[in-house]
């Protein structure tokens, strides 16, 4: 992935990382999302520090078309024709004095057992983002019950609120081997690069909890997931 796609996609999940050659992991003390990107540009010489920042830059990289971004010192030079800016990147031993090991846990998620495996295509994708943007509030619960896996947008906060969801059985493209049911933010399926991906439910016996990971060839993400009880 470009410099340039590494540090957008980063950013819709964090605003704070240590951009790495190679592969760069991500993630905040929270752990509501860790992972890693693979890095492949020229332009990225050496480990860059970005503390609360990430953001801001992916806003000043949409004023460009193409720009050719280098690295001067402690700054990113960003040009294109005419056109410049300089962005001063951060302290990398101060960004990396509060981080937990987020190469370790996400070989840990990947170890673990997986419960679910299921592919998303771009249109999937886009009913669960046009869902998420219809039902105020909607959480996406994933089941797994007597043999069928479903996925639903559904305001969990609203009391015999059947008439507030969309469900979507996704039984013919999936894979399950135990029952579940579990919650997540809609809003990540949207923030992942196009082009589909791959997720997977991870279940740790040890503590009895849940991670889903969504997989493409150049990034993986871990997001926290919660147990949910249809019944309450």
């Amino acid at each position: 992935m470009l410099l340039i796609d590494a540090i957008s996609t980063i950013g819709k999940f964090i605003n704070t990382a240590v951009i790495s050659p190679s592969e760069t992991y991500f993630g905040d003390q929270s752990q509501a999302y860790f992972g890693m990107v693979k890095v492949s540009d020229h332009a990225l010489t050496k480990e860059i520090g970005l503390y609360d920042e990430i953001q801001n830059l992916s806003r000043i990289l949409t004023l460009f078309e193409d720009p050719n971004i280098e690295i001067e010192g402690n700054n990113l030079k960003i040009q294109e024709e005419d056109t410049e800016a300089y962005f001063i990147t951060s302290d990398i031993s101060l960004i990396r004095k509060g981080d937990f090991d987020q190469a370790g846990q996400l070989q840990k998620t990947l170890e673990a057992p997986k419960c679910l495996t299921v592919t998303f295509n771009d249109t999937l994708i886009n009913r669960i983002t046009k869902a998420a943007g219809t039902i105020d509030n909607a959480s996406l619960i994933i089941s797994s019950n007597e043999g069928k896996v479903s996925l639903q947008l559904k305001d969990i906060d609203v009391l015999s609120s059947d008439s507030n969801s969309l469900k979507i059985d996704i039984s013919s493209i999936s894979e399950a081997n135990k029952e579940f049911n579990v919650e997540l933010d809609p809003s990540i399926a949207n923030r992942m690069p196009k082009g589909g991906f791959k997720l997977q439910l991870a279940f740790s016996e040890r503590v009895g909890s849940y991670r889903a990971v969504f997989k493409q060839e150049q990034l993986i993400v871990v997001a926290a997931c919660n147990p949910y009880n249809p019944e309450a």
